[in-house]
Formats: C-alpha cells, structure tokens, sequence
C-alpha cells in the first residue's frame, strides 16, 4: 500500500534556492512546522500551515489510496516518492522528462488517464450517460479532446467527469507505484500530475515540486502544442487551484521563464538536492 512518511522535511539554510542570473529562480521552501490542533483538521496532513489551512476549507475527503499511518522501521533501500505538478502549460511534464533522463521512474498521470479510458468499460458507460455519444468515435474509444472541450467548458460537467475518471486514475497511479517500488533499484519514483493538490494527493509523496510559469508564457506553450484558443485555455487554468497557492505548498519550486537549457540545469540542480535528502535519511524519520 502507498504510505505517506510523517514528518517534515529538514532543510538546511543552505539548501535554500539562490536567484539564477539567466532567469528565474528555483526555490527551496522549507515546510513550515505542523500545526498543534491537528484534531481539528478534517484531514490529516503534516506539510505545512498554509495546506493545512487549504485542508480546512475543502470540506470533501480525501481519496482512499490505502496510505497507512502505523510506524514502522524502514529500510534504507526504500523508495523516495517524487510529486512533479504545475498547472497546464507550466512545463512539468518537460521537468519529468529531465529527471526521467536522470534515472528517476516516472509515472505520467495523463498516460494513466488515457489508459482508463481506452480500458474501463464502466467508465466509458459513465461518460456515454452524462456526455452522450458524441464525445465517442466510431471505433468505441473516447474523443478526448471533445470531451475536455465540453467538460472544461462547465464547471458542473468538469465535475462530472472528474468523478468518473479520477478515483479509477488515482487507483491505476497506485498501482504503478507499488509495481515500481518491487524493483529495488528506484531510489525515486515520481508522478507528473497537474492536479495532485485538486484531487489532495500531496500526502502520498515525501517531497512535492512545483512548476510555475507566468501566465503568457502558459497560454503560448499550449496553444502553440494543443491548438487551443485562448478562451479554451483559460478555462483550463480556472478549473485548477492558482499556481501561486501550489508554489506556496510545495516543497520545492521551478520557475520555468526562460530557455528549455535553463530549465534542465535548474531541474538537475534540483535533483542533486533531493539526492542529498534522500541519502541523508532524513525524510524517513517518523514525526
């Protein structure tokens, strides 16, 4: 089963980011320290005030993902989770695609989607309700740009999908994860996920980055990549919790404002930390 690690994650003063002179900054934000009501909070969740304070204000559970809170002893083989999010057109997936370069095991939560949807009946029979016949090919599989131009249009139908897809996604995302975490030799398992704070999937990951961009750089990448007009993107975005909010929460954060150059040596600098982190052992200790 996924298991959260307690605690926070110590950092030193001189793990802290540094302004980068080509552009950018990366930053590394050390969690601040958990908040001593924790009875109080609807969800359990050892980050930081200002996510347990986000907790507060979503009165919706979380996802089962089978995370058990009883301390163990932990190997010191064990794999460090890695969550990679941002917001559409940040470019997470380009960060994931340098750490999997790098030796990391990524997992694409899009790619996990996809496959939901070309293999669950049921999902299928859900969305053919509540969307119709339309958003199908001939051929029985999903017209996935449709449906998101349809969906994304509504927040009610964003919704609606989002209860068919999600809970089957995150269930598929857990199982590649303990497949992965059978080969010991993943030191780092990550997830490239836009939507790990909307659907509150940080608690599974011992360390979260997040990717920020500015917002017309943002609508640039995707439009250019997707063919999306700029009203379609920007419905996009408002379906998704504020990058800034997500920059706040996490553990680490990119800013991706300049070359495709500079956002490699800032993610290999990064990971170069993490690495540190994670031979330190730090992260495995209870809290």
């Amino acid at each position: 089963m996924v298991e959260k690690r307690k605690g926070n994650l110590s950092l030193s003063n001189n793990d802290r980011g540094k302004e980068s002179p080509t552009g950018g900054e990366q930053q590394v934000k050390k969690p601040k320290a958990k908040s001593p009501k924790r009875s109080e909070r609807p969800h359990s969740d050892s980050r930081s005030k200002g996510r347990s304070e986000r907790s507060q204000s979503r009165s919706r559970r979380r996802p089962s993902v089978g995370r058990d809170k009883r301390s163990r002893s932990r190997p010191t083989s064990e794999s460090m989770l890695i969550g990679i999010t941002g917001g559409i057109g940040s470019g997470q997936s380009t960060v994931a695609g340098f750490l999997e370069t790098a030796g990391v095991y990524v997992i694409n939560a899009d790619k996990v989607g996809k496959q939901v949807l070309d293999r669950d009946d049921a999902a299928r029979k859900e969305i053919r309700k509540h969307f119709g016949r339309k958003v199908f090919y001939r051929n029985g599989k999903v017209n996935r740009k449709l449906l998101a131009k349809i969906a994304f249009g509504d927040s009610k139908k964003t919704k609606t999908l989002n209860k068919i897809v999600h809970p089957r996604m995150v269930a598929a995302v857990v199982e590649e994860i303990e497949k992965a975490r059978d080969d010991k030799n993943n030191q780092f398992i990550a997830l490239d996920a836009a939507l790990i704070f909307e659907i509150q999937l940080e608690q599974m990951f011992d360390v979260v980055i997040v990717v920020s961009s500015h917002l017309k750089r943002r609508l640039a990448r995707v439009e250019e990549r997707d063919k999306l007009t700029e009203e379609e993107i920007r419905d996009r975005i408002a379906q998704q919790i504020p990058i800034e909010d997500k920059a706040r929460w996490a553990d680490f954060v990119i800013h991706n404002n300049g070359t495709v150059e500079q956002l490699e040596a800032k993610t290999v600098s990064l990971m170069k930390r993490i690495q540190k982190l994670y031979d330190s052992q730090d992260w495995l200790k209870a809290g």
